[in-house]
């Protein structure tokens, strides 16, 4: 059975979603060493290399009998249950006296002293453990946040234990990363000793702050045991001439936000992405229209077909939603492209429907913004206006609706789970 990749909006979603599926597949959520391995095993065109991942690999730092340890598990230790993972997520407090607002080990999110002793001895899991002070003394100036070569990863113990069940795989993946790296070294001419970065390790609290800091005053060990989760990410290419390619391996403290998870059921299948495509799959997800609409101006989305997009909340300001909501039985398109300018749009655009209603040619009843916004600020937006008539009687689900419903998903995606 081939791999999924899952997402939604929030850790908590993508982790029930994720759980469910494995459940269904009988298999696992893919921790950061899974993808290393599966990531040496494919080739660079491969999803696995394409898509970063939440993975259940956590990493803690905390004292055991007397002794600071760096503890690794490619589980999720006692974050057993979303009532767990939101009083863990809740822990992390601001230190009021550091620098910049930053957090620190003592900021970070926390588990139990108790939940820690079981750690260590192995009652969640089997679990991989180094001590912080000989770790820290020999790899600090490395591990503060610069591009790490492959001679110092293949003797660094956090980043095998992070990346290999065992040393064979580890020195497979690492091999891997070499090889890519010299290859786009000698590809983009980098400068010498470039082919020899191959990854990043970012182990930090939520502001940036890097916990293995080589600076002259590191952050204090946690007297409170600190649990992190990991982010693996794509591979970055630099356009800096020194650089090369790597990946970047980057702390994960916060539950909110859009979220992904690798379901792994073959070590020797690829990756499929369980997605929602609007323009593929509206047929599947239509559903009767209950809200009430009585917008007669319509912004369109869509690109080969279109459709009518869910109006823009408060009174028709601000962004627009991306969502599509309507199919159309009819599409004529009115006037020429044109353009219209509005302001208040340093990252994002943002305007109000009447700037583009007030001046709609006769007989257009909706617009299709169809290129790039000019500008920074005030910017010009080309549109094309159209007169459609939508089919109202149903509406198109919405990402959020179809994200939330794993047998939907699966179903559009033609995944179908052997019983």
């Amino acid at each position: 059975m081939k791999n999924f990749l899952i997402s939604n909006e929030g850790f908590l979603k993508a982790l029930a979603s994720a759980q469910s599926l494995c459940k269904q597949t009988k298999g696992r959520i893919a921790t950061m060493a899974d993808l290393a391995l599966m990531r040496s095993k494919t080739d660079t065109e491969s999803l696995f290399w394409n898509a970063w991942a939440l993975t259940a690999t956590t990493i803690y730092f905390g004292s055991y009998k007397g002794e600071k340890l760096i503890v690794v598990a490619h589980h999720f230790g006692p974050l057993l249950t979303e009532e767990r993972i939101m009083t863990w997520a809740s822990s992390g407090q601001k230190d009021e006296g550091s620098d910049r607002e930053k957090y620190g080990f003592e900021g970070s999110p926390k588990i139990t002293q108790e939940e820690f002793n079981n750690l260590v001895e192995g009652v969640y899991g089997e679990v991989k453990i180094i001590k912080f002070d000989d770790h820290y003394e020999v790899y600090k100036k490395e591990l503060s946040g610069s591009q790490i070569i492959f001679d110092f990863a293949s003797k660094d113990p956090l980043l095998e234990a992070l990346l290999g069940n065992n040393r064979s795989d580890y020195e497979a993946y690492l091999q891997k990363c070499l090889s890519i790296a010299q290859d786009y070294a000698r590809e983009n001419r980098k400068e010498d000793g470039a082919e020899q970065k191959i990854l990043q390790l970012s182990i930090e609290d939520r502001y940036g702050w890097s916990l293995l800091s080589a600076d002259s005053n590191p952050v204090d060990f946690p007297e409170t045991p600190v649990a992190l989760m990991f982010l693996f990410q794509i591979p970055s290419r630099y356009g800096n001439h020194d650089l090369s390619i790597s990946t970047e391996l980057h702390t994960e403290e916060s539950i909110n936000g859009y979220m992904q998870i690798i379901v792994l059921n073959d070590e020797n299948e690829d990756l499929v992405r369980i997605g929602f495509d609007p323009q593929k799959h509206w047929e599947k997800c239509l559903v009767p229209s209950e809200e009430e609409f009585t917008e007669t101006f319509f912004s369109l989305r869509g690109d080969e077909n279109l459709f009518v997009e869910y109006p823009k909340p408060i009174d028709g300001a601000y962004g627009d939603t991306n969502e599509y909501m309507f199919p159309l039985s009819e599409v004529k398109k009115i006037g020429e492209p044109t353009t219209f300018t509005t302001d208040d749009c340093l990252f994002f655009l943002k305007y109000h429907i009447d700037e583009v209603r007030k001046f709609a040619p006769e007989g257009a009843n909706a617009y299709h913004i169809i290129g790039d916004v000019e500008g920074r600020g005030t910017v010009k937006v080309p549109i094309q206006f159209y007169s459609v008539v939508p089919l109202t009687e149903k509406r198109i689900l919405r990402r959020k609706e179809v994200m939330d419903n794993l047998n939907l998903l699966l179903e559009i995606n033609n995944i179908l789970i052997p019983a």
